[in-house]
This record gives C-alpha cells, sequence and structure tokens, in this order.
C-alpha cells in the first residue's frame, strides 16, 4: 500500500512511511502483549504474517529488489517475535522481485521455504494459517492444495512427533 500502491492507501515508493507505520504497528501489539500477559494468566499471544516468496531477477545484480520483498516478510516479524508465543502465516504464491507489478506464481515449494525460513529466523511455533486458491475450479483448487500439503507434511515429520515446533493446522481458503 505504501510501496507499489496497487493496496489502500494507493501510495508509491514511500518506504519512510512503510516504515513509520510498521514501527506503530510493532509497538502497539508488543504494548498490547504486555498488557494481556499481566492481566490473563498463561495468555498466548499470537502474531500473523502474509509470506510471499519473492523470486530474484537476474537483472538485480545486488539483490536490492529481492531485498525489499524479505523486509516486506521480515520487518513487523522482527519487531514482535520476541513478544509472540506462536506465529501464524500465510502463503499462496511466489512472486517476481521487481519494482514493477508482477504476476503471483503458483509455487508449492515455497510453502515448505516459509517453513523453514520462518522456523530458523524465530524458532518459535508455527501455524499455516491460510493457503488456498480462489477459483470456481474445483479440481484445480484441490490440486493446489494438495501440492502445497505434500510439501507441508514432510516438514512436519522432520520436526518430530506431535510436529515439534511445526503445529501445522491447515487453514484452507
Amino acid at each position: 500500500g505504501y510501496f507499489l500502491g496497487i493496496w489502500p492507501p494507493g501510495i508509491s515508493g514511500d518506504l519512510g512511511l512503510v516504515e513509520a507505520h510498521t514501527q506503530a504497528a510493532a509497538d502497539r501489539f508488543v504494548e498490547a502483549a504486555a498488557i494481556l500477559r499481566a492481566r490473563v494468566s498463561g495468555a498466548q499471544i499470537i502474531t500473523i504474517q502474509n509470506i510471499i516468496a519473492f523470486e530474484r531477477q537476474a537483472w538485480d545484480v545486488p539483490g536490492v529488489f529481492v531485498g525489499v520483498g524479505e523486509r516486506y516478510n521480515h520487518d513487523h516479524l522482527d519487531l514482535v517475535a520476541d513478544s509472540a508465543d506462536l506465529i501464524r502465516f500465510n502463503y499462496y504464491y511466489r512472486r517476481a522481485a521487481t519494482p514493477f507489478p508482477a504476476d503471483e506464481e503458483i509455487w508449492p515449494a515455497g510453502i515448505r521455504w516459509a517453513i523453514e525460513d520462518l522456523q530458523t529466523r524465530y524458532g518459535k511455533p508455527l501455524v499455516v494459517m491460510e493457503n488456498g486458491l480462489g477459483t470456481d475450479s474445483d479440481a484445480f483448487r484441490q490440486a493446489y492444495l494438495r501440492a502445497h500439503i505434500h510439501r507441508v507434511l514432510p516438514a512436519r515429520e522432520e520436526a518430530g512427533e506431535g510436529g515439534g515446533t511445526f503445529i501445522g493446522r491447515w487453514g484452507a481458503t
């Protein structure tokens, strides 16, 4: 919404606003988590992040645009992870890391990449909150979900009995 301008508020290229809003949202999250922990015995604090697999483009030699994508995935989580007990995430697709609007590519391996990335970076229990495809084709939607589930199951098995730190609830949309 503050970089490409394709989501509200429709402002393009203002990384300063992105950073300011990310920091403000994280500050409120941390404050709310502290209040809940003080007032509710055994409170479990959960954060949710939409994760996109950004594909580096050959022309982006220094990796500037894939770096911007990684910031999208992690800036908020970096600020709130210490206050959260659990990370829920949404994963749908891969997108070219470019300053221009790009098509979304169905990339089932990306859900496994997201699990490994989040687990390595934060070491918190994970839950797949949303994954799915908006289509009128039941066959295509089922194939999408099966392909993604087949990438999640090995991660769950590697986490050990009971899922270890990867809970793996499957919330399909």
